[in-house]
């Protein structure tokens, strides 16, 4: 039993205050743990205080902190600090908890039971006991920062010193829970739990594609990769007479799956497989993983007509294009820290999907023409405002000319000094590549 100290100058504790009490209906009611220890608890049926009074306190504790607190939720008899930390925030319903001064260990039975623990310092915490003070909270990832309800009075965020309850007790608490690498490979992974209490046995098991190479109960334990998908680890701790099964620590196990000719290439715009692609425009794909979380670090494009540049932090995407209207193959596998899987092919449709063409004024030319660029549709006019390049090749792939940074429709070509042939013109214009010839003659 603690011995709990009251806070004097008339401010609240977490418990209902005693001008309450007998305004209040309550009914008695049981929450239970993680760990499904029966917590008791009690759930207002009359009696909540008016929308003025949950104005005024709210009010009344922002100037009282000089707005330094941020304003969460409103004053309610409905639950209070203990209720919320342990039961509401995690999902629970609105209940209080240690109304009554019998009940003032209550909130003790979730860190009494397995269902959380001890931890040595506040980055390792999600909840706080402020101990003889008689208060509860949860952490943030602001240090000193807590979210707590103070009584009936409102949910806050705060600084630990910026609230109506002694801190020279507190306590920090978390969850018990499995911690080990996301992908297991034959070499095998080592998995332990986090802050395990002395004296507590540990049952293991494991799903598909994986086997334990421990012995039963040691910990750390370590599981070995038989075959390649998803699966999970899972540990039920006992300790005299609590217990708890801690939730399943999912992994993958093995290399990616990628099937030889799965759709495993999508549109990035739409999500959906994508088969046919553009001639003469850029054709964005994102290749997706379908048998779950496979923690790619990398996936590799090939094609075998066109070309494809992969982009993003593990060149999840790509950039294709067709060199022709031949249909090619589009070729991906992927990496993780296992290795690579096989090669997953689609075979490709080719089509024009061009919105703008090129026209040269003349062509023929002898000296100079005009390049222009026209929309193929009457609803999709020239943007004079987008910018666009050119470039020109001869037949042997030398590069004649090049232009960046081009705006309005039409640009001028010198050929005076080129020699008669034929040259390609390729335009990249608003995502499209638009290609033309053009034949100079002396």
């Amino acid at each position: 039993m603690r011995t709990y100290k009251l806070l004097s100058l008339g401010l609240l504790v977490c418990m209902t205050y005693i001008h309450a009490q007998a305004q209040q209906t309550y009914t008695s009611t049981t929450v239970y743990t993680p760990a499904n220890t029966p917590v008791n608890a009690w759930q207002l049926v009359s009696g909540e205080m008016t929308q003025d009074d949950k104005n005024d306190l709210k009010n009344n504790w922002l100037r009282y902190y000089n707005y330094r607190i941020t304003y969460l939720g409103e004053a309610t008899y409905t639950y209070n600090c203990h209720a919320y930390a342990w039961h509401v925030s995690e999902g629970g319903s609105n209940v209080w908890i240690g109304r009554n001064s019998s009940e003032l260990d209550e909130e003790d039975k979730y860190w009494s039971d397995l269902s959380y623990v001890e931890v040595p310092n506040q980055a390792a915490a999600t909840k706080v006991s402020f101990g003889i003070y008689n208060h509860s909270a949860i952490t943030t990832t602001t240090t000193d920062y807590f979210i707590s309800k103070w009584g009936d009075a409102p949910l806050f965020r705060h600084h630990k010193n910026d609230c109506p309850y002694n801190t020279q007790d507190l306590h920090y608490y978390a969850p018990l829970s499995i911690s080990g690498p996301s992908v297991v490979c034959s070499s095998g992974g080592s998995f332990n739990i986090n802050y395990l209490p002395t004296g507590t046995t540990i049952t293991w098991s494991q799903g598909p594609n994986l086997t334990r190479t421990s012995a039963q109960g040691a910990h750390p334990c370590t599981f070995s990769s038989t075959g390649s998908g998803s699966s999970w680890i899972r540990a039920a701790l006992v300790k005299g007479s609590n217990s708890i099964t801690l939730p399943d620590k999912v992994v993958w196990s093995g290399i990616p799956q990628v099937s030889a000719y799965g759709n495993h290439i999508v549109d990035i715009q739409t999500g959906m497989p994508i088969s046919d692609f553009c001639y003469g425009r850029a054709n964005e794909a994102k290749a997706v993983h379908l048998a779950g979380e496979a923690y790619i670090s990398d996936w590799d494009w090939r094609v075998s007509y066109g070309q494809v540049f992969p982009y993003g932090s593990n060149d999840q995407y790509a950039t294709i294009y067709p060199n022709s209207y031949q249909d090619f193959m589009l070729e991906i596998k992927a990496g993780n820290a296992c290795g690579y899987s096989g090669w997953a092919r689609m075979y490709t449709n080719v089509v024009d999907c061009r919105s703008y063409h090129l026209v040269f004024t003349p062509n023929p030319t002898i000296g100079e023409t005009i390049l222009s660029i026209e929309s193929d549709s009457k609803e999709e006019a020239f943007d004079e405002n987008a910018e666009w390049e050119m470039e020109i090749y001869s037949q042997s792939l030398l590069l004649m000319k090049k232009k960046t940074r081009q705006y309005g429709q039409s640009t001028r070509i010198q050929t005076a000094d080129w020699k008669e042939g034929v040259y390609i013109v390729r335009v990249l214009y608003k995502g499209e590549v638009l290609t033309g010839k053009l034949m100079v003659t002396k």
